[in-house]
């Protein structure tokens, strides 16, 4: 009973006590924080001015730039600087980036969600140098810095769809949010080009406003804001009318880019995507091309694209969609087209090639997932790995490699390029004809000898050959030579500056798409004369293993004129590989003459 007694005064003494002492320890932290308060609030050492500018773009996009000019009276170093938006405008966000103002090529790091230090905004913290970034800047007098944060937002833009225009309204942050006062404040406004204005938050709020065109864009200037205090938080709202073809809300899905570096110098790339256009049917879209593209061709989900509905240019391809994307509805197609070998590839030495690519490149969309997939010829051997985090795989077996990149909420601002150098030897060109041609060889015998051991006395049957199809093989063969000549002097006039560069392409994309037919057709004919029996067979092997062999000399002629060029053969040693290479090419173009010439003594 004692024991009980003992333990509530104890209860009753700590109660006391705790009653006693929080009056105390709220004072106590009450003065704390007005301690940091007062801190917070001491004058800052700089003066802060602020260029806020706002760009709507076609696809759905909003693109704020901040740029911030630090200048102060006495000399201060400084290492970071803190800034960024309401917290509601988070989720949207898909991308940050920063670059010393004098410098736009160059990259500051950037230190993501990190607090403005009070609650309810988002907030970066940029390092100021952007050589080392764990250095200080010097600011004083007369030397002032400043530097451009830009936030890329997406999801931002409503809609109300009518028969013949759309409104829509676009949502954003006023101005940024800063742990300073800034001295003045100027939000500019990039207007959607070819969409009508309506009406604004700033214009309901009486805010005066001047605007101007730059190209085929409109321009709001607001009045400046003075003194524009720390941790702002202003939404602002601007609506605007526009067809569908004028301004657009789309959702690309995924986007998967297949890049195939072929043993023949040539690089085919191949695009397909998975749109959804959110704001409107969709008749047309814009993608950007690749400079020097050419052979451009798209497929849709019911087959090729007819030439009529796409509209191509030097730097972009516009398709036609014949029905219109509905609304809400996803649309899938392909865009297939080539790049010249030289413009990405250099030859190192006469086996080794050092490569630059860009991952992706788009106009205006956030893309939510793209993926890359490069693959190598046949029997190179990777040298030298890209330095990209976003490697997702690299797969190597004993004749193919394949690298495959994956991005998420990839935007217009991540030109990314990477690098890597390879291995590969011209003979790879001709190794699996030749290694067919010897296995089927091997085949053949064992099965002749047999043959031969079981039934000596017997004749082996010929299926008649019809001579039409000969001389269609010969006739088409004859029309694809003409053709690779015309391309070959079409070559020469080009790099000679003898004939207009539009002329050059058209030409060349008209002639490169015959060749691709009549290729088709001579594999066509080809299997039906390999049918007729051994003979013919025999000599459609002659040709492919002959083709093959012309292929792999050219290539290697190719190489030692470049090698030559930069000093890295004698004169005597060049003479010698280009006489080899010559007689190589000679040999098979001879035996191909002589397959030709057996088979129109055959149609006779």
């Amino acid at each position: 009973m004692n024991i009980v007694v003992l333990n509530l005064r104890k209860s009753s003494v700590a109660l006391i006590l705790l009653t006693l002492l929080l009056p105390i320890l709220i004072i106590t932290l009450f003065n704390i924080n007005s301690t940091l308060v007062k801190a917070e609030s001491s004058p800052s050492p700089f003066d802060v001015q602020v260029e806020h500018t706002v760009q709507i773009r076609d696809g759905g996009l909003i693109v704020i730039n901040d740029t911030v000019k630090l200048s102060t009276q006495s000399e201060q170093n400084v290492k970071n600087f803190t800034l960024g938006f309401p917290f509601r405008y988070k989720f949207d966000l898909d991308y940050v980036y920063a670059y010393p103002t004098s410098n736009p090529n160059a990259r500051l790091k950037v230190e993501l969600d990190t607090g403005l230090g009070t609650i309810g905004f988002y907030g970066v913290n940029v390092r100021l140098n952007a050589t080392f970034p764990e250095d200080d800047v010097k600011i004083s007098e007369g030397a002032p810095y400043s530097f451009t944060v830009v936030f890329v937002f997406s999801n931002r833009i409503s809609f109300q769809p009518s028969a013949t225009e759309t409104l829509f309204n676009a949502t954003f942050p006023a101005y940024p949010s800063l742990t300073l006062s800034a001295s003045t404040a100027n939000l500019t406004i990039w207007f959607p080009r070819g969409a009508s204005y309506v009406i604004s938050s700033l214009e309901a709020k009486g805010v005066a406003s001047t605007n101007t065109t730059q190209g085929a864009f409109r321009i709001f200037s607001y009045t400046p804001k003075s003194n524009l205090t720390e941790f702002a938080d202003e939404p602002a709202w601007f609506s605007f009318s526009a067809s569908a073809d004028t301004f657009k809300i789309i959702e690309v899905n995924e986007v998967r880019r297949d890049i195939s570096l072929e043993g023949y110098e040539s690089l085919f790339i191949s695009d397909s995507y998975q749109i959804i256009s959110k704001s409107s049917d969709l008749s047309k879209i814009g993608l950007l091309l690749p400079s020097g593209a050419y052979g451009v061709t798209a497929m849709g989900i019911w087959g090729q694209i007819p030439s009529d509905r796409l509209t191509i240019t030097s730097s972009n391809v516009t398709i036609t969609f014949s029905p219109a994307l509905s609304r809400g509805s996803e649309g899938r197609f392909t865009l297939n087209y080539i790049l010249p070998w030289k413009d990405h590839v250099n030859t190192q030495t006469w086996s080794n090639f050092y490569v630059n690519l860009t991952l992706f490149d788009n106009d205006s969309w956030i893309i939510r997932k793209w993926t890359t997939t490069v693959t190598l010829p046949e029997g190179a051997t990777l040298l030298s790995q890209p330095p990209s985090t976003n490697l997702n795989s690299l797969t190597q077996s004993a004749y193919q490699t394949t690298l495959i990149f994956v991005f998420y909420n990839a935007t217009p601002f991540q030109n990314v390029t990477f690098n890597f150098t390879f291995g590969y030897t011209v003979f790879w060109e001709s190794f699996r004809p030749t290694l067919w041609m010897g296995a089927t060889v091997t085949v053949v015998a064992v099965v002749a000898g047999l043959w031969r051991m079981s039934k000596p006395a017997v004749t082996l049957p010929t299926v008649p050959v019809y001579p039409k199809e000969l001389k269609s093989f010969v006739d088409t063969y004859e029309e694809k030579r003409k053709m690779t000549l015309e391309l070959e002097s079409l070559e020469r006039q080009a790099q000679k500056g003898k004939i207009p560069r539009r002329q050059y392409k058209v030409r060349r994309r008209t002639l490169e798409s015959r060749l691709a037919v009549l290729s088709r057709e001579l594999a066509t004919l080809r299997e039906k004369i390999r049918m007729v029996g051994a003979r013919y067979s025999d000599m459609m092997r002659q040709i492919e293993v002959a083709e093959a062999e012309t292929q792999a000399a050219e290539a290697e002629i190719r190489r030692t004129e470049v090698r030559y060029r930069r000093g890295e053969t004698p004169a005597s040693v060049y003479r010698e590989l280009l006489e080899s290479s010559y007689k190589r090419r000679e040999r098979a173009k001879t035996t191909i003459d002589g397959v030709l010439l057996r088979l129109r003594e055959d149609i006779s």
